[in-house]
């Protein structure tokens, strides 16, 4: 189960993705802009952030950047929701401290994969050493056998 805080300004979004993410067991917290949902990310210190980069007053992307400079909220990962794909707008997001971004309109199942991914990083790969030594070793069996 991980926090979860959604900042944007389209409030049925927030409804949407709120009952679909509280289903998968995720405890949802919501702020409609900029300064609210920088204040809730400080006061609650969720797991994951979803951040529309279009919000008035403080705009996604300064939410990124603050939230990854405070020591106490820093660990918290980052979704931006870019309205535009553009490559332009996910290298910002991403230079602006965001972890992941997902181009409205939200595909659920895909977001979902995201958020996963966030809270349950895939173990690291084996070592090259690591590969070597299976691979001499099976050798040494087939040629034994």
């Amino acid at each position: 189960m991980a926090r979860i805080l959604i900042i944007d300004e389209n409030s049925d979004l927030i409804a949407h993705l709120s009952q679909r993410v509280e289903r998968r067991g995720h405890v949802v917290f919501s702020a409609s802009d900029g300064a609210a949902g920088l204040a809730s990310a400080r006061a609650a210190s969720p797991d994951i952030v979803l951040v529309g980069t279009r919000l008035a007053g403080l705009d996604g992307l300064t939410i990124a950047h603050a939230i990854k400079t405070d020591p106490n909220i820093r660990k918290s990962r980052i979704i931006a929701l870019l309205a535009s794909g553009s490559d332009e707008d996910r290298k910002n997001a991403l230079s602006s401290g965001c972890d992941d971004t997902h181009v409205k309109p939200i595909d659920f199942v895909r977001l979902m994969q995201q958020i996963d991914a966030l809270i349950e990083p895939a173990p690291p790969a084996a070592s090259p050493d690591e590969e070597t030594s299976s691979e001499v070793e099976g050798e040494g069996e087939a040629v034994q056998a």
